[in-house]
């Protein structure tokens, strides 16, 4: 008769076990992989053109919808009028000063969070195009 404490009885039995859950594991772990596409995902990113910056097309739109809620005839905070084309081509190094801070930076503007970069890059190359607003 055999017994059924036999020392390789017992190995035998743990080693196929084993085999069995690492199979299993590998069988879950196969599925459970995926390749994700950027592009798919997230489509393609929309190049931000600053050669041709027109002011009326884009920025009194960004300076308004971003600036002009706290720097207006109304309440011109920091002593600062945004809402005249005329004041924001003379205020332009310190819009361009705030603007261009970082993220929690003390005084940057907007107060609500940072311009996108695109944004801030269009601004920049208006008025290194020398703040045409006939355009």
């Amino acid at each position: 008769m055999k017994n059924p404490l036999h020392p390789l009885a017992s190995i035998r039995t743990v080693l196929s076990i084993r085999a069995v859950l690492l199979a299993g594991l590998f069988l879950i772990m196969g599925q459970a992989c995926y390749y994700d596409n950027e592009k798919e995902l997230y489509g393609t990113a929309v190049p931000c053109d600053t050669l041709a910056v027109s002011y009326s097309t884009e920025i009194q739109g960004i300076i308004t919808n971003n600036c002009q809620g706290c720097h207006n005839n109304q309440s011109a905070s920091g002593n600062l009028n945004l809402e005249s084309t005329a004041s924001r081509t003379a205020n332009i190094a310190k819009i361009l000063d705030r603007i261009g801070l970082s993220a929690g930076a003390p005084g940057v503007m907007p107060t609500s969070g940072p311009m996108s970069t695109c944004n801030i890059n269009k601004i920049r190359a208006w008025s290194n195009q020398g703040l045409p607003t006939n355009n």
